[in-house]
């Protein structure tokens, strides 16, 4: 009788043994599985960033090339570093309505959305400045033109500059473009990269 009692409680502590093990071994599967669930939601928040952070800076890329091929290959007559459709500190070439309506980039008018606001010139006595901004998606994409689309503002700073020995001023231009994953700034999310080209 006190044999058998004996092996009753050997067998007890063994099964507890065994439940502590079990445990043990369930919690530690559950804390990898939660550290790798973990670490791919991350890495998905990232690649969604990375993507987005993309079409800021292919958007931010379209608006400068926009400009400079407007502001190099406007002109009527060499040399094709003298004229330019944006304003200088003397008169522009092309006026605001002009600028909207005959230049264009990506196949749209410059600032097609109503909350663009108008092209923007600003003239001082050596330096002037035109803003201007454009949708940088196209149908061709499979998506249609809206506000959510990415988006670039685009600023094109000209400067004059007299050196001597030169007969006439230098002009020194400087591109600035800012370009957003989105247009529509209510958007959360919303990205921004940019590029400055100086010549």
């Amino acid at each position: 009788m006190i044999i058998n009692k004996q092996k009753d409680l050997k067998n007890k502590d063994q099964k507890g043994a065994v439940l502590l093990i079990a445990v043990t071994v369930a919690s530690l599967v559950l804390s990898i599985g939660l550290g790798i669930l973990n670490i791919t939601t991350k890495e998905v928040i990232l690649s969604a960033y990375n993507r987005e952070s993309n079409k800021a800076f292919y958007a931010s890329n379209a608006g400068i090339e926009c400009a400079l091929f407007w502001d190099i290959s406007y002109a009527k007559s060499e040399p094709a570093w003298t004229e330019s459709p944006f304003a200088t500190s003397t008169n522009p070439v092309l006026t605001k309505s002009e600028i909207a309506n005959s230049l264009f980039c990506n196949g749209q008018i410059l600032n097609p959305h109503s909350n663009f606001g108008a092209i923007g010139i600003e003239k001082g006595v050596i330096t002037a400045t035109t803003t201007f901004k454009f949708s940088t998606w196209s149908t061709a994409y499979g998506e249609p033109f809206s506000i959510d689309n990415p988006c670039v503002e685009v600023t094109l700073l000209k400067s004059k500059e007299t050196v001597t020995g030169f007969p006439q001023p230098i002009i020194r231009t400087r591109i600035s473009a800012i370009g957003y994953n989105t247009c529509n700034e209510t958007k959360k999310r919303r990205v921004s990269r940019g590029i400055k080209v100086m010549y």
